[in-house]
């Protein structure tokens, strides 16, 4: 089961609202595997999301499994 985290960001990306705290984005950028997009972010203090859905729902990365 994926753990979804509701995320907004400001029109710049400089900006991400994590459960009401807002972190600064470090990097954020879109990805294409054979077709298949998503979002990765990561923000300044080490959280990483993907997002399969151009960033209207986000998923922390599962680093020992899928993601």
């Amino acid at each position: 089961m994926k753990n979804k985290t509701k995320i907004e960001i400001n029109a710049e990306d400089t900006i991400a609202r994590v459960d009401g705290i807002e972190i600064g984005i470090k990097e954020i950028n879109e990805q294409d595997h054979e077709g298949h997009c998503w979002l990765w972010m990561e923000l300044e203090d080490g959280q990483e999301f993907i997002s399969y859905d151009e960033g209207e729902t986000w998923d922390n990365i599962d680093w020992g499994g899928c993601w």
